[in-house]
């Protein structure tokens, strides 16, 4: 199956077979939840390195640089955890899916229209009191609970940060489930209320993830590391310029362009306080900042998506 954008790119889906099924493992399932915490907990979430693999191989056309670019890895916070994760869950479980849901809330209205779907988790289907019981492993939101539901019903309500997290089943042919979230992790490492919807079909898992990844690029303005561990986070809004900078001692906040007009030494002062938490060369990451206006300008990013973030639209 092929979910086709505006631009002729395509989300490619695969049915999965549900007909032969492993049963439900209790001590698999609390070695697969093991695995999940490490990973959550074990990783940097860092969205400026696919730029710095553009920056590194662009001459002078950044867009041309982009279209043959081929990722070997994902760098979405979502795609690459699940990624590393399906690797550790498959040697227990045999095998999970990714499944990947509608895209609301990852770019700009405009832009999740564009990219169509978006948040990347994983499924993996048993059985379980000879009924089909699913089991989702959400790292990207950073669920240590794994969610379990059954075919066509709704899963009971599991802790997720302070609050919920909770599965739907609503009968849509489309995105027969909907995970909802209660709260929310914000860049200032606070929990907040919120109300996040995530609609999706565990019928069919998503394909070529690579390039599933690297296409979200097309929309993504909102850029960020962090390090949950040490609590250290950069945020920026590559459009707006709207910059974030987040540690335990200190937050700051910045626009980018007036950031840029700073030399080299002016800007790795500002930065130190929070790189010497994180293991990654702020000389490069300058670099990376220098090179984002260009890529904003490089016609990568679709022009609803600019329009959307100029007028507030998001």
């Amino acid at each position: 199956m092929k979910i086709y954008r505006k631009d002729n790119s395509f989300i490619l889906k695969r049915k999965i077979d549900l007909k032969y099924l492993d049963n439900y493992d209790e001590e698999k399932i609390k070695k697969a939840k093991e695995y999940l915490k490490e990973v959550i907990n074990n990783n940097v979430v860092d969205d400026f390195i696919f730029l710095e693999e553009i920056m590194k191989l662009t001459n002078n056309n950044i867009k041309e640089t982009y279209e043959n670019y081929q990722n070997k890895i994902c760098y979405n916070c979502c795609t690459s955890l699940s990624s590393i994760l399906k690797n550790k869950l498959d040697k227990i479980l045999g095998k999970t899916y990714f499944v990947t849901c509608k895209s609301i809330g990852f770019s700009t209205p405009n832009g999740d229209k564009i990219i169509k779907e978006a948040h990347t988790f994983l499924i993996y289907p048993c059985l379980k009191n000879n009924k089909i019981l699913f089991i989702l492993f959400d790292s990207g939101f950073r669920n240590y609970n794994p969610i379990m539901f059954y075919l066509e019903q709704n899963s009971k309500d599991y802790s997720y940060e302070t609050g919920t997290s909770k599965i739907i089943y609503q009968n849509n042919k489309k995105y027969p489930y909907l995970l909802k979230l209660s709260k929310t992790l914000k860049r200032n490492f606070k929990i907040v209320d919120t109300n996040i919807l995530l609609f999706f079909n565990p019928y069919y898992e998503t394909l070529n993830l690579l390039d599933y990844d690297k296409e979200c690029y097309k929309v993504k303005h909102s850029y960020k590391i962090m390090d949950y561990f040490n609590k250290v986070c950069i945020g920026l809004n590559i459009i707006s310029g709207d910059l974030t900078l987040y540690c335990n001692d200190k937050e700051e906040e910045y626009n980018l362009n007036d950031f840029l007009k700073k030399n080299n030494q002016e800007i790795e002062d500002i930065l130190k306080d929070y790189f010497k938490y994180l293991n990654k060369d702020i000389k490069m990451f300058i670099k990376i900042l220098r090179f984002i206006p260009k890529w904003v300008n490089s016609n990568v990013l679709f022009d609803e998506v600019i329009s959307d973030v100029e007028t507030g639209n998001y």
